[in-house]
């Protein structure tokens, strides 16, 4: 004869009860709409940042007569930039609001970073590529024929609103004629020659030479 164990009983898992199923539930649901009111607000911030990348508008700038003391007297500012780095094109938007208080007594420039290279498709090597090398010619090409800087800041800070498709000709023509450029069709035929022509990557050569002369990288 054997002897027998005793038989015990599996243990049972309890059934939830209906509180407990009901406080699940509702931890669910309020997980379904957090993540249902981030989404709302992404795709609305990313909204509202292409409706503004589509409808920029040059900002007014005070005129020309100074004041006080400063009358007739301009301070430098030198402005080094890549066109396009995304901190570049923080930096111009802050200037700009800087601007629409104190262009008057402001002698503001751009001065694009980049090294000199003479085997590069536009003589200099650029950060982000050869497309910023001629986003950086457009730019210097506008200011040259433009040299007002309510003129090519304003297209710099248009372009910058849609910094990824710089240096598009199409978008910089866009950006042209909001900025009140394309007004003058000969000027602006002159921005074309000087882009496709010589004079851009001399341009870019000077401000790539001046970025070497001051030592900044």
């Amino acid at each position: 004869m054997t002897d027998k164990q005793p038989y015990t009983p599996l243990p049972t898992t309890q059934a939830p009860t209906l509180d407990q199923l009901s406080r699940s539930h509702a931890g669910r649901l309020r997980h379904r709409t957090v993540v249902f009111i981030a989404v709302a607000v992404l795709l609305l911030v990313c909204f509202q940042w292409h409706k503004q990348s589509r409808e920029f508008v040059p900002g007014v700038w005070e005129d020309e007569k100074g004041d006080g003391v400063m009358r007739g007297k301009k301070v430098g500012v030198e402005l080094f930039v890549m066109s396009k780095c995304p901190d570049a094109v923080k930096c111009e938007e802050v200037f700009g609001n800087v601007l629409a208080k104190v262009s008057s007594i402001t002698n503001i420039t751009t001065t694009y970073i980049g090294q000199e290279n003479e085997d590069a498709e536009y003589g200099a090597t650029c950060k982000h590529g050869d497309g910023e090398c001629l986003g950086a010619i457009h730019q210097l090409c506008i200011r040259d024929t433009y040299p007002d800087p309510y003129n090519w800041y304003n297209y710099i800070l248009c372009v910058n609103q849609q910094n990824r498709l710089i240096p598009d000709w199409g978008q910089a023509e866009r950006c042209a004629e909001v900025v009140g450029l394309l007004k003058s069709g000969k000027k602006w035929e002159k921005v074309q020659e000087c882009v496709d022509g010589k004079r851009g990557r001399e341009l870019l050569g000077r401000s790539v030479g001046r970025v070497a002369e001051m030592g900044v990288r």
